[in-house]
Parts: C-alpha cells; sequence; structure tokens
C-alpha cells in the first residue's frame, strides 16, 4: 500500500508548511442530493464528475489532496477611503502556486503511473475529497476547516492509479458556534438542521459575477472588491500565524484604482486570482465601493 511513499509525501508536506492527505477514489454518492439540490456557480454541472474520480480518470485509485494556507495580515492603513480585497486575491494566484506543489509531489514518486492534477478546475468537489482524504471537516461557513491552518486554506488534489493507504477522516465539527452565521453581511448563510449556503447572496460571488448586482446586492458588498472574508475572520479556528502583506495589497486606496488605466489593471494584478474576472468587473466592484465608502456603509 506504499506506506513509505506516503511517509515520504507528508514530510515533504510538513517541510513546506501545507498539508497531505490521501484518500482512495471511490464514489462520493453521499454528495448527490445536495448537489442536485443547489446550482454552484463557476463549477462543470455534469453531477457523475462530480461525485466519481473514475469518471474522470477510469484507472483511478486513490486522491492525494492538499490544502495550503492563504491568509494575508496587515496593519489597516490610516486612510479611510479604502476597499478590501479578500486574502484569495492578494499576492500570487493560488492556481498557479498549488499547481508547481502539485508537480512536486508528482515528481517524488518515481514510478511509472497515470495522474491527473486539479485545483479549482477539476471535476470533483474538491472540499469534499479534502475531508476524505483527512485534512480537516467542513464548518458551517461551508469551507474546510483545515487541522493546520483553519479555514483559510486552497485546496488541490490529484487523482493516480498508484494505490495509497487513505488517512483517517477527522471527525470533529462547528458545535453550537454560529459566528459565522452571524457575521455574514447578506444572511447567505442559515442554519435549519444543517447550514446552508445561498450562494448567489454571498458577497464573494457577488464580486465575482459578471451580471450588475442589484441595489440591495450592492449594498451588501460593503467595499469589498474582490471576494469576502467576513465569515473566517470570525472563526475561532482561524488562530494560526499567517503571512504578512502589504496595506496596499489588502486594503488598497479607492481613489488610486478609480484611475487604473485597463493596460495599469493587466500590470499590477496579472499573477493575481482577481485577474480572471477582468477590468470591467474590477472596476465596477471599486465604483461600488467607493459609494459605499461615502455612505458609510
Amino acid at each position: 500500500m506504499n506506506s513509505n511513499l506516503k511517509e515520504q509525501l507528508k514530510k515533504f508536506a510538513d517541510e513546506n508548511n501545507f498539508s497531505l492527505g490521501v484518500c482512495d477514489a471511490s464514489r462520493m454518492d453521499y454528495l448527490a442530493k445536495t448537489l442536485e439540490a443547489t446550482q454552484t456557480p463557476f463549477v462543470n454541472s455534469n453531477l457523475e464528475l462530480r461525485i466519481n474520480p473514475q469518471a474522470v480518470m477510469s484507472s483511478a485509485k486513490s486522491i492525494i489532496a492538499i490544502c495550503v494556507p492563504n491568509n494575508k495580515v496587515c496593519e489597516v492603513p490610516s486612510e479611510p477611503l479604502h476597499g478590501r480585497i479578500a486574502s484569495i486575491g492578494i499576492g500570487c494566484d493560488y492556481h498557479v502556486k498549488l499547481k508547481n506543489i502539485l508537480n512536486e509531489v508528482v515528481s517524488l514518486i518515481h514510478l511509472e503511473h497515470e495522474f491527473k492534477i486539479f485545483v479549482d478546475s477539476g471535476f470533483l468537489v474538491e472540499r469534499a475529497v479534502a475531508v476524505r482524504a483527512g485534512l480537516g471537516f467542513i464548518g458551517k461557513n461551508g469551507f474546510l476547516i483545515s487541522k493546520n491552518f483553519g479555514s483559510f486554506v486552497n485546496i488541490g488534489y490529484i487523482i493516480t492509479d498508484l494505490e495509497i493507504e487513505p488517512d483517517t477522516v477527522f471527525m470533529v465539527s462547528c458545535g453550537n458556534c454560529r459566528k459565522c452565521i452571524e457575521a455574514c453581511p447578506s444572511n447567505a448563510l442559515t442554519e435549519d438542521g444543517e447550514v446552508i449556503c445561498d450562494v448567489k447572496k454571498c458577497v464573494s460571488y457577488l464580486t465575482q459575477v459578471k451580471t450588475e448586482p442589484t441595489d440591495d446586492e450592492k449594498r451588501t458588498m460593503g467595499t469589498w472588491i474582490y471576494g469576502c472574508d467576513a465569515c473566517q475572520e470570525v472563526c475561532p479556528r482561524n488562530h494560526f500565524e499567517y503571512e504578512k502583506c502589504e496595506p496596499h495589497e489588502k486594503y488598497p486606496i479607492l481613489s488610486e484604482l478609480l484611475h487604473l488605466t485597463k493596460e495599469e489593471f493587466e500590470v499590477r494584478y496579472k499573477d493575481n486570482a482577481l485577474y480572471w474576472r477582468g477590468f470591467e468587473t474590477f472596476r465596477r466592484n471599486v465604483e461600488i465601493a467607493q459609494a459605499n465608502m461615502r455612505k458609510g456603509i
């Protein structure tokens, strides 16, 4: 079952500040009902591909999952008219970072085996894969809450025909905590027996969708330009030491952003995750943030 290989991979993860776990490639039929009842944006709509690793790669036997910390912290600038960018939109594009890490993981396996690497664009429900691989549990905010880094993580995975001993699922929950539900600015999180996230109310979604937000949605967006960290910032499990960033990266001055040309936007953000939504969506969000700031929203 390649126990020595798994130990080698986990050691590599520990040395490079990320978590790694393994699960088998069996079907995840328990997800079907939830997926059929919800419409998650920006993902593949083929249900079979989302729950069956062998529909993605017929020879699949194991999945190697990783989660990499992404929270960025800094001092809030004194300049009052600043916007906010979520940690996921700061620094190097996490898609590139995780793919590089996954390629390094594959390079450690000196065997003739089949591999497929996925970051965010994969078919499977990546948070469910991470849970099965023992990396954490799903919090009431809908995020993977990892054992080592809390919820500020990005997930990637490798489907392989290599058989590796699976890890044990991390059996923990949020208990009675409701801080994320109460902190959500759009009331996208509700709890009625189980926690449900109305994705299309989520501020992070509103900052990324290209259709024009309604007036109510604009007010909900506050000063968020890309993404939203409200439900994660209050989570008591996010108590780890995080990476420092520059204030202008997390709290950019709105007047400066309003004067960016398309070419300047591309230079400033071309290596950043927020770049994929384009200049027009970015500019719209800056204008909404400035209007809300002036209204005291």
